[in-house]
């Protein structure tokens, strides 16, 4: 969810003007191909609370018999069918004590 223009607070609302009146421009979506310049951030919530990515994707998903969750990995490569994420290959990654 991104926060509707007319609800941001009146220092972001005025620092969105500065920077459009400087010639930035404007997207609806950061991650849209080609957009660079001002956006506004997604954030997530549940409850009426904003909650991290952490809570919002992976503690829900994290029984699911397809998933492998493994701490100190360096992520060589994710893995593609298409537009399909079927894995990742990782590297050997020396451990730090």
């Amino acid at each position: 969810m991104r926060v509707p223009h007319q609800d941001l607070p009146p220092l972001d609302g005025a620092l969105r003007a500065a920077i459009r009146d400087l010639g930035c421009p404007e997207h609806d979506d950061y991650h849209a191909p080609g957009a660079t310049g001002l956006s506004r951030v997604a954030l997530t919530f549940r409850d009426g609370r904003r909650i991290d990515t952490h809570h919002a994707y992976l503690v829900p998903a994290r029984d699911r018999d397809n998933l492998t969750i493994r701490c100190d990995m360096l992520v060589e490569r994710v893995l593609l069918d298409g537009r399909r994420v079927l894995g990742v290959r990782t590297a050997a990654v020396p451990h730090v004590t």
